[in-house]
């Protein structure tokens, strides 16, 4: 990154919106970490924890699978070509036409979600045991479907928002509206407590607590889609829906190209959907399995998505203008970026993962088995994210050249190895150790999909290269010495055994140094590689 600021006196345009969108980034997935630290402090490893955690994921993945990312990957292409070809007032027919199809989508899906809720009760609420208990489960389980299924037409009005303002390369406030959702149900969490108490178990939790968490949830969408709507009137994107999609030959082709694409959203929302089915059989096993997954998005949405989100309306310009120079460079810019951030978190999160997890099990949680196993899943995701990122930057690029095929094939190959490992989850003896497998699917899942599309983006951009190997190499390098300040750091905290306060503070500053190490050897590595090559 330096070497573009020196170059150039400024920085250049994706790293400034690269900052932008990190930054906005990061305030809104350290909420959403915060939410589900309060989630496990409040309902403490029970069922009840499972399902409503469960439940509550629910409409966000009927929504990834009806477009979820593939969205703003389809969205923001068109509309920047409509911008730059014809003008502003195509863009909102565009948008018009679009909002109006998936809105009704969205409904349909609402009202099938509703409908299925019998079946989704019974799906996550196999580990409760049976008798007057499971069936008390299950309906409450059903209450919280019929709650939060409107949260799937919210979760489309916030990210059709989203998607208006990042083909306009505006980003702050479309990265930043989820942390509004965020807080207010970590308000509706604090509230349930108070009200209620926590560590409650099926058996105890009254119907008033559910109502207070499925309402509150659900208002907290809204709150989340009345910002992204702000958002696009901003832009001046905001139009009313409209049905007339069928009579738009370029928005008809886009409901095509989308409809086309929702293997490539399904297949992992289908198998996150599978990994939540098989944790909810482990008391608290869904809370477990949502840090890891909030842990694994961290550095994740920080470092590659941000840069991919950033560099997506470059990518679009230079792939409409069939200029395969410009198009690998943003590429290569893209993945070292999101590599260099990737392997910086490797060094904290495999080095002090056990005190990360220490922090993370507040409340009802603490003192339990499933501190260990979150210990080990933290170290798990440390390394699936830096998978994770390349996987990212590389389907976005794909995306950004109207390649559907490339996507949709690795998103099928990786909802293989996420069935393989959860079956061989299934057959592990004890709970600890079928969480930790379930952790290790995402590892899987990302090794597969990234290979497939690092590979076919490859293919695509010859005798142009994707990766820049200097910088990667120097990457990987520097955590040679940041890794062990990591470990020594876990070793000194857990000798010393301190209060949470204390742990924190020793966690910031092992964090900081393990930082320090990293940059100051992959700036020395650069450089020292730079004056090989002179």
């Amino acid at each position: 990154m330096t070497d573009i600021v020196a170059a150039t006196g400024r920085p250049s345009g994706a790293l400034r919106n690269s900052v932008v969108v990190g930054l906005s980034t990061t305030v809104r997935t350290g909420s959403g970490l915060v939410r589900i630290v309060v989630a496990g402090a409040v309902l403490g490893p029970t069922f009840f924890a499972n399902f409503f955690q469960a439940t509550n994921v629910i409409p966000n993945i009927v929504y990834e699978v009806l477009a979820g990312p593939v969205l703003a990957l389809v969205v923001v292409p068109a509309v920047v070509r409509a911008f730059e070809s014809v003008g502003p007032e195509r863009a909102r027919e565009l948008v018009r036409a679009l909002s109006g199809f998936l809105l009704m989508a969205s409904g349909i899906a609402a009202a099938l979600l509703v409908a299925l809720s019998p079946w989704i009760a019974d799906l996550l609420t196999r580990g409760v045991p049976e008798g007057a208990v499971r069936e008390r489960a299950a309906h409450l389980t059903m209450l919280l479907v019929l709650f939060v299924a409107p949260q799937i037409v919210l979760y489309t009005i916030a990210f059709l928002g989203a998607a208006a303002q990042q083909a306009r390369s505006r980003f702050a406030l479309s990265t930043l509206a989820p942390t509004v959702e965020n807080v207010g149900l970590t308000a509706t969490l604090v509230t349930a407590a108070v009200v209620y108490g926590r560590g409650l178990e099926v058996d105890a939790v009254p119907v008033g607590m559910v109502v207070l968490l499925g309402v509150g949830s659900t208002l907290s969408v809204a709150l989340h889609a009345a910002v992204q709507v702000v958002g696009a009137a901003r832009v001046g994107l905001l139009t009313l829906p409209s049905l007339q999609w069928t009579h738009d030959p370029e928005a008809r082709a886009l409901v095509r190209y989308l409809v086309r694409s929702v293997r490539v959203a399904a297949f992992p929302a289908i198998g996150v959907l599978g990994l939540l089915a098989l944790a909810v059989t482990v008391p608290g096993g869904v809370l477990v399995l949502q840090m890891a997954i909030y842990v694994y998005n961290f550095p994740v949405s920080v470092g590659a998505r941000a840069v991919s989100i950033a560099v997506l309306p470059g990518l679009s310009d230079a792939a409409r203008r069939l200029d395969r120079a410009a198009f690998a460079a943003s590429t290569r810019q893209a993945i070292v970026y999101g590599l260099v951030a990737g392997f910086a978190a490797l060094s904290l999160l495999v080095g002090l993962g056990d005190p990360v997890a220490f922090l993370l099990a507040q409340g009802e949680l603490r003192g339990t088995d499933l501190v260990g196993v979150l210990a080990l899943c933290v170290a798990i995701v440390g390394v699936a994210q830096l998978v994770g990122g390349l996987h990212e930057v590389a389907r976005q690029a794909l995306f950004a050249r109207s390649d559907l095929d490339g996507p949709r094939r690795a998103s099928a190959a990786a909802l293989v190895a996420t069935a393989v490992t959860g079956l061989i989850a299934i057959a592990m003896p004890s709970p600890e150790s079928r969480m930790a497998v379930l952790c290790l699917a995402l590892l899987a899942r990302d090794l597969t999909g990234a290979a497939m599309l690092v590979r076919r983006l490859g293919r695509a951009v010859r005798p142009e290269t994707i990766l820049d190997r200097r910088r990667l190499a120097a990457a990987a390098l520097a955590v040679t010495p940041a890794l062990p300040i990591g470990l020594l750091g876990t070793a000194v905290i857990e000798t010393v055994a301190p209060g949470r306060i204390f742990t924190a503070l020793l966690l910031a500053g092992f964090g900081a140094l393990v930082l320090v190490a990293y940059g100051g050897t992959f700036l020395l590595a650069g450089r020292a590689r730079v004056r090989w090559t002179r």
